[in-house]
């Protein structure tokens, strides 16, 4: 991975990244295929929209690997199977700089008076929180990957995506008796039922 990503990774960042490594190394098909979705993305044969909410990578996707595409692709398919419900609010303007913290708050908080977030921007745990009836959501705001969003969804089955360049954050939940597996002696990541 290039520089300009997020220096850090957590561990089960790390844990994601070593399966899909031993995963794709012993199935040549599923490397072909991915390889094939990566020059895809490089080319910018993708949904824009949809590249924003799941992944969107910092200086776009020049630095984009085949683990990113592969883990990518597993998120475009939850959302394309309905195993993952999406639904979006407008904000009154778009997201600022991680450092304005303050000012994303009030952004999000404006997309619905039942909304109440947090920025802390600790990102071991994401950018912060919304909390809405009750429910705590993980926040990413602006630049992430797509191992952040997945690792949000495996650890939670929730996560909130305010993105830069939009006025909207989109909520997104793995649908009830649906949860992301793994079977770490085959070195295979799954959607299950739960």
């Amino acid at each position: 991975m290039k520089g300009k990503r997020r220096a850090h990774h957590s561990e089960y960042q790390q844990e994601i990244k070593r399966m899909i490594e031993n995963y794709l190394s012993n199935d040549s098909e599923s490397y072909i295929n991915t390889k094939y979705y990566l020059k895809d993305i490089s080319y910018g044969n993708y949904s824009k929209w949809l590249m924003d909410y799941v992944a969107q990578p910092f200086g776009f996707n020049n630095d984009y690997d085949i683990i990113d595409a592969y883990v990518y692709g597993m998120l475009v398919t939850l959302l394309y199977n309905d195993e993952c419900i999406s639904f979006s609010c407008r904000t009154d303007s778009c997201a600022e700089p991680d450092k304005d913290k303050e000012t994303n708050e009030n952004i999000i908080n404006s997309a619905h008076p039942d909304i109440k977030a947090s920025v802390r921007n600790n990102k071991e745990d994401g950018d912060g929180s919304i909390e809405i009836g009750g429910i705590c959501f993980p926040l990413e705001i602006g630049y992430t990957d797509s191992c952040t969003t997945f690792n949000h969804l495996w650890r939670s089955s929730k996560l909130v995506r305010f993105p830069y360049n939009t006025n909207e954050i989109t909520f997104m939940v793995l649908k009830q008796g649906i949860r992301l597996v793994t079977n770490l002696s085959e070195n295979k990541l799954a959607v299950g039922e739960g």
